[in-house]
């Protein structure tokens, strides 16, 4: 009830056009090696295989608090949806270090940083990639009740989390693979 009331005020909190989020400069290998840095080995325990790739050399102006929570979901996510004895990617990287796992398409003209978690599981239609960022949506109908899941805030909230970075975030899947693509432009401070 608590993460429900949470994600609830955030989610209002973030429609707001007045509320922005505070931004620090951070380095981008240290800030990102220890955003992801744990999740391997929990994926691992959790009896998923889990490989965490770095390849950031910029700075970024980033929210750790907010990113934080936008992994975290990103990753409980992974965990649901990942098959048993599945595999779970985590990556942040420049354009130019594309992880060769990868099924993101990168722009590498937009200088920034790259962040992907990607699964293995049930590919995804396009219409649903589109739609995981909607409040209240979830893919899965008959685990739809609040409770059971959660109440299908967590994907919006963290699209404009990261809206609020000035970045983007989307979802892609392609046989049997799902990734979210987090884009954070260079740091701007």
């Amino acid at each position: 009830m608590k993460q429900l009331l949470d994600d609830l005020m955030m989610f209002t909190l973030l429609q707001s056009p007045t509320y922005t989020l505070e931004l620090v400069k951070v380095e981008g290998e240290e800030f990102f090696d220890m955003l992801l840095g744990d999740y391997e080995q929990v994926s691992n325990e959790k009896g998923f295989t889990a490989t965490t790739e770095i390849r950031v050399t910029k700075n970024y102006a980033v929210n750790p608090k907010q990113l934080i929570r936008v992994l975290d979901n990103l990753v409980a996510n992974a965990w649901t949806y990942t098959n048993p004895n599945g595999t779970i990617h985590l990556a942040a990287f420049e354009a130019a270090h594309k992880p060769t796992w990868c099924i993101a398409t990168i722009q590498s003209e937009a200088t920034g940083v790259y962040i992907v978690v990607q699964n293995s599981g049930a590919t995804l239609t396009a219409a649903q990639c589109q739609q995981l960022f909607e409040p209240l949506y979830q893919i899965d109908e008959a685990r739809s009740h609040i409770g059971q899941r959660g109440a299908g805030l967590g994907l919006s909230i963290a699209k404009q989390i990261i809206e609020k970075h000035n970045g983007t975030i989307e979802a892609m899947s392609y046989e049997n693979e799902t990734a979210i693509i987090i884009w954070l432009p260079e740091e701007e401070l």
